[in-house]
């Protein structure tokens, strides 16, 4: 009897410790797969971090970003391979998974600290080269590119770790191969979310890389734990006593597969250069955008590796359904090659759908993705079969199987780098974006047929053939893309969009491309079409879809802030300019005989679009006091020796990705740097699409470095911040002087300003009142770049800062500006008034606000001009209707104009409909009168008798 309840005692203990590892054996089948989500995470936080500190030390070119991925995919194709052939001797593979992650996140914290070391070193080994050389360039990347190798070489060799941890434990057992891929990936598009919407933004990069690099610690510690607990079960395991060897004979197609998944991962990266660069066009070329691109990429291919999961049969002849997958993808792509022109015109669509408020910002970021992920879905979604399908065709259930995962790891990413640099640096640049699409449809056709013929499945030839011949056919049959479709974004549009895409085309008839390039930077192209109330034909240079420059809208503002320092200057000679843009800046800068200048832009293709803006730039490409540098501002800020008398600094908008780098504290800081003791800077700010607190927040950030700071207006909400060591003094009479140089006076003349008190009348704040204007808060930094994260929001909702203007001093009768000084000089009379209304009332920079007033005071004593009266009559026609009519009659009077005549009606019509009712009839002949005027001086104006028509229509109803 006790001997019988002994054994059952036992027995049940047994049953119950059986139990208990059962139990175990499920949670440690599952953390793993946790723990490589979390890895994937932060792979992608790490990825864009590091990008940011090395593109800062390198430049914001396209072959630092190169070097970047050069870097990153290197030394995850090298640990994959070298790890992966050392996983054949670990038995611990989940703890030595675990010591790998411990080692990325220990790099992680450290790399802050250790970048900025190297970096100085560096630079102090290069000092004494000449700027230019390719000594400086070969140590900065090699500098670079060693700082990474380390942590992606431990990243590469995680997944063949964890393929050795979960090898199969029985010849009918399958690996997880697309299960760890799946893992992996979904982390990475939380990743990349996180980074790019959150941690970057919120905390800066220093502080992203300590919190994230402390977690990666936590996954290697509890991975190591992990791999204890899986030691201990897996002793209690019979299939633990499996000592099947690695096979040392690897797959008969092993290299067959190697070089297809390498090609493979090449023409992934093709696509996704050339999808950065259509949605760059279509969505603007925000950091938010890259980043939703990004993850919608990302989402397919997870997606694509479920689904090798889910369906059995995609796993029983891999090599097979590897073919069939790169023959969707060449299918998918060739088929939507068509729709990539309408992109923008059916985000315009959406974005029409929604109110552009802060409420939906988030729903206008889904749309983005939504597009994103619709575009790319079905070529992503077979990309993610293909990695996982590779790995399952040469792999065997032995303890090799983590090194032959390795091989094909390796052979992918190393094609995903020979891919991104082919496409980055050569295909892109020399043949444009669809032959790039090309040739990558040509690499996924040339691996299909390969695969679907050694699949050995039967009709492969038929298979093979018929799938080419369709690809190729409507590849050659595809219709070319509209040109203008292809450059004009419409990002910035608000509502009425096109009905058809029909109707879009016919929109686009009055822009016609004169010019259109691609390089390694952006998509660059320079069309004409008609601009502003007056309709002027204005060429026009657009960068991503965005202008960028103007041959007459910008052109206030492209003259002035070259001019404004160099006015102010006792003797400039030494001028840097920061952005070639249309070249009118440098132009303008050379009209003064003394100056020599250096325009350093990052664009190729922007240099080559100088041709079509000779006519405002005075041919600055011939000029031998020119010269051109084609670089990343950045670096030649941090490297050159030279001094300058003069710097003019005007990237683009601040919301443009990598632009907020020329915004923050260490690059002013780099500015002044190079400025000689007596130099002057000009910064070129918009108060469009941006908030006052950001406009604050870059106006502390100039001031902290330059203690002395000027604001004047140039274009509408277009502002020139004047910089300085030391208190301006300006010498007037030298100045006078300067505006009497043949050169000089004509290039006021092009922006309406002929006197030095009109161009004194812009300045808007001094630097008492600026000091004033500046408050308290963050600044932009290179650690923590807030404009960059904040800029694309202000112009999603289309703010328009009013700080400089709600603290203009031009409305005070006490004020600090140049112009009450000079004033005092030189007593105002008629002409010089009227020097000062004319350059105020330039279309291109006039302001109500401030022309109001000084149109009215100069109108009440020197009333002589009919087009100031007439412009008087435009700007009160609404508010103060009386003054406008009696404005509008004196300009008839005394220069009878079909102008004038059609102002009256406007004004007239316009009281008498406010008056008009059923008990209120008024009489509208007199409106039809004063048109009729109008049509006899222009009878050919169409608008003028289409207009009657209406108001005759009306009338008679």
């Amino acid at each position: 009897m006790e001997t019988g309840t002994a054994g059952g005692v036992t027995r049940a203990l047994s049953s119950d410790a059986n139990h208990e590892k059962d139990s175990m054996s499920v949670i440690l089948g599952i953390l793993p797969f946790l723990l490589f989500i979390v890895s994937g995470a932060w792979g992608l936080v790490y990825e864009v971090t590091w990008a940011r500190y090395l593109c800062l030390f390198i430049g914001n070119t396209t072959l630092a970003h190169m070097c970047v991925l050069v870097a990153f995919m290197g030394g995850l194709a090298l640990g994959s391979l070298v790890i992966g052939m050392k996983t054949v001797r670990v038995q611990r593979c989940l703890a030595a998974y675990g010591h790998l992650e411990i080692g990325i996140g220990l790099y992680a914290i450290l790399y802050p600290f250790l970048i900025k070391k190297l970096q100085a070193a560096t630079l102090g080994a290069l000092t004494g080269l000449d700027f230019g050389s390719p000594l400086i360039l070969i140590g900065k990347l090699s500098v670079s590119m060693l700082a990474l190798l380390l942590p992606t070489f431990l990243m590469g060799g995680t997944f063949p770790m964890l393929m050795k941890h979960f090898k199969p434990q029985t010849e009918r057992e399958e690996d997880k191969a697309e299960w760890l891929y799946l893992a992996n990936c979904a982390g990475a598009v939380g990743g990349t979310l996180l980074a790019g919407f959150v941690l970057v933004p919120w905390l800066g990069l220093t502080s992203t890389l300590l919190c994230v690099g402390a977690a990666n610690v936590g996954i290697g510690l509890v991975a190591v734990l992990l791999g204890q607990a899986s030691e201990f079960v897996q002793n209690h395991k019979t299939a633990a006593n499996d000592t099947r060897q690695a096979n040392q004979q690897r797959h008969p197609l092993s290299k067959l597969v190697y070089a297809a998944i390498g090609i493979s991962g090449a023409t992934a990266m093709t696509y996704e250069l050339v999808w950065i660069r259509m949605f760059a066009v279509t969505l603007g070329g925000s950091t938010y955008s890259f980043t939703l691109m990004l993850s919608a990429f990302i989402t397919g291919i997870a997606l694509g590796s479920l689904t090798v999961g889910l369906i059995r049969q995609l796993r029983s002849n891999p090599i097979l359904w590897f073919g069939i997958s790169e023959l969707a993808i060449a299918l998918a792509i060739v088929g939507s090659i068509p729709m990539y022109e309408r992109l923008p015109w059916i985000f315009w669509k959406w974005s029409s759908l929604l109110q552009w408020s802060m409420e939906t910002v988030g729903l206008h970021n889904l749309m983005k993705y939504s597009l994103c992920f619709l575009v790319m879905l079905i070529p992503t979604f077979f990309f993610g079969m293909t990695l996982p399908l590779a790995i399952k065709a040469v792999t065997r259930p032995d303890e090799g199987i983590g090194r032959d995962t390795g091989f094909v790891y390796g052979a992918n990413t190393f094609g995903t780098l020979a891919g991104s640099l082919l496409t980055g640096l050569v295909l892109i640049p020399s043949m444009g974006l669809r032959a790039s699409l090309h040739v990558a449809l040509i690499g996924n056709l040339l691996v299909a047929a390969l695969m679907i013929i050694y699949s050995g499945t039967r009709r492969r030839w038929t298979l093979a053939t018929v799938g080419s011949i369709v690809v190729l056919g409507t590849m050659l049959a595809n219709p070319p893309w509209n040109p203008v479709a292809m450059v004009k974004g419409t990002f910035r549009l608000r509502g009425g969009a096109p009905d058809t895409w029909g109707a879009y085309l016919v929109s686009l008839e009055d822009c016609k491309v004169l010019f259109a390039d691609e390089d390694g930077s952006a998509n660059v192209a320079v069309t004409v079409s008609p601009t502003g109330p007056q309709l002027v034909m204005d060429t026009i240079l657009l960068i991503n879809g965005k202008p960028d420059g103007t041959a007459w809208s910008d052109m206030v503002t492209q003259k002035l802030v070259a001019q404004i320092p160099l006015m102010f200057h006792p003797h400039p000679e030494e001028v840097l300019i920061v952005g070639l843009g249309t070249g009118a800046s440098a132009g303008a800068a050379l009209t003064h005989p003394s100056v020599r200048v250096d325009c350093v832009e990052i664009s190729p293709a922007v240099a080559n679009a100088l041709r079509y803006f000779d006519g405002v730039n005075y041919s600055v490409r011939k000029n031998p006091r020119f010269k051109l540098i084609i670089e990343d501002a950045r670096t030649l800020v941090a490297m050159t020796p030279k001094k300058y008398d003069v710097i003019v600094n005007e990237p683009t908008n601040p919301w443009v990705a990598g632009v907020g780098n020329l915004f923050t504290l260490e690059y002013f800081q780099s500015l002044d740097r190079i400025l000689k003791p007596d130099g002057l800077a000009s910064i070129w700010l918009q108060g469009y699409e941006m908030s006052d607190d950001l406009v604050q927040m870059v106006a502390r950030t100039v001031r902290c470095v330059f203690p002395y700071v000027c604001v004047f207006a140039a274009g509408n909400n277009d502002y020139i911040l004047l910089v300085s060591r030391k208190p301006l003094n300006p010498d007037f009479e030298a100045m006078e002087r300067l505006m009497q140089i043949k050169s000089v006076r004509a290039d006021f003349m092009n922006i309406s300003i002929d006197s030095l008190a009109a161009l004194l009348s812009r300045q808007m704040l001094s630097a008492k009142t600026f000091d004033q204007c500046i408050g308290s808060g963050p600044l932009n930094t290179d650690d923590l770049p807030l404009l960059e994260y904040k800029a694309p929001v202000a112009h999603y909702l289309d703010l328009h800062a009013m700080l400089f203007k709600e603290m203009d001093e031009r409305r005070r009768k006490v004020n600090n500006l140049f112009i009450t000084d000079y004033l005092r000089m030189r007593p105002l009379n008629g002409s010089m008034f009227h020097s000062i209304v004319r350059a105020n009332a330039d279309p291109r920079m006039a302001t109500s606000d401030i022309l109001l007033p000084l149109l009215g005071h100069y109108l009440s004593r020197w009333g002589d001009d009919p087009d100031l009266f007439l412009l008087y009559a435009r700007l009160t026609m609404n508010t103060q209707p009386a003054n406008a009519m009696w404005a509008a009659e004196l300009a008839t009077q005394m220069e009878p104009t079909a102008e004038g005549y059609d102002l009256q009606a406007d004004i007239l019509f316009g009281e008498l409909l406010r008056r008009h009712s059923a008990l209120t009839p008024q009489d509208f002949s007199p409106v039809l009168k004063l048109l009729d005027k109008a049509i006899r001086l222009d009878p050919k104006n169409p608008d003028l008798r289409k207009k009657r028509e209406r108001i005759h229509d009306f009338v008679t109803r």
